[in-house]
């Protein structure tokens, strides 16, 4: 039976082409000086396309900014204070669905966010949304990174659950891949960077959209 919902942030709550996009944009440019050749090579050098698409498997979809900032250094010297301050300006966070109205239903069981996003990020959607959660950590909230199972864990210590009690809820194989390191159920939708003939082979239930989540834990406690 899940008794808890362990949520990625960015493609699962909040759209990721509309929130990470402009901020990328934004963080391109300035590390570039403004210069929009530089910073379309900055760019791609990280996993966005000359379509503008982002690889799925790109450290722009799964990666954390330091990785991305880690990046660019090889290409130019980068100023990742600088940075940082860029991406907290511009990063406006745009959902996927009605958020708060969602987590209100599944409002019987344990809710966290795990996401490889800062945890000042994190929680400044928790309060920008106030979402009841009794977990929320991002990259360097002291639970490791995805694809470890290091925030599963730690959101399990955190409520006294079993991994198994628990879904880890992402849109990226990073995601899955930390579900299956601690033994949790891994529910992929396919709203994010990743399509779902590439989370199907790694995930227990692909979902289209997030909304469908509710019937689908409905359906595990029956099973």
């Amino acid at each position: 039976m899940i008794r808890g919902i362990l949520f990625d942030k960015d493609g699962t709550l909040v759209d990721f082409e509309r929130t990470w996009r402009p901020c990328y944009d934004a963080c391109a440019l300035a590390a570039a000086d403004g210069d929009p050749a530089l910073a379309r090579e900055l760019l791609e050098l990280a996993g966005q396309g000359a379509d503008g698409h982002i690889g799925p498997t790109s450290v722009l979809a799964c990666g954390t900014l330091e990785q991305v900032w880690d990046l660019w250094q090889e290409r130019i010297p980068v100023d990742r204070a600088a940075l940082n301050r860029c991406a907290d300006a511009n990063l406006e966070p745009v959902a996927l669905t009605d958020v708060p109205a969602l987590f209100a239903r599944l409002a019987h069981l344990h809710l966290g966010i795990a996401t490889m996003d800062s945890t000042f990020q994190a929680r400044r959607l928790v309060e920008l949304w106030s979402l009841d959660v009794v977990f929320c950590t991002g990259f360097d909230g002291g639970h490791g990174e995805k694809p470890g199972p290091g925030m599963v864990l730690g959101f399990c210590a955190a409520t006294g659950l079993d991994p198994s009690e628990v879904a880890v809820v992402g849109d990226t194989l990073h995601d899955m891949h930390m579900a299956r390191a601690a033994g949790a159920v891994a529910v992929a939708v396919a709203t994010g960077a990743s399509p779902r003939k590439l989370l199907e082979p790694r995930a227990d239930i692909v979902l289209d959209e997030l909304d469908d989540l509710v019937d689908a834990v409905r359906d595990m406690k029956r099973t």
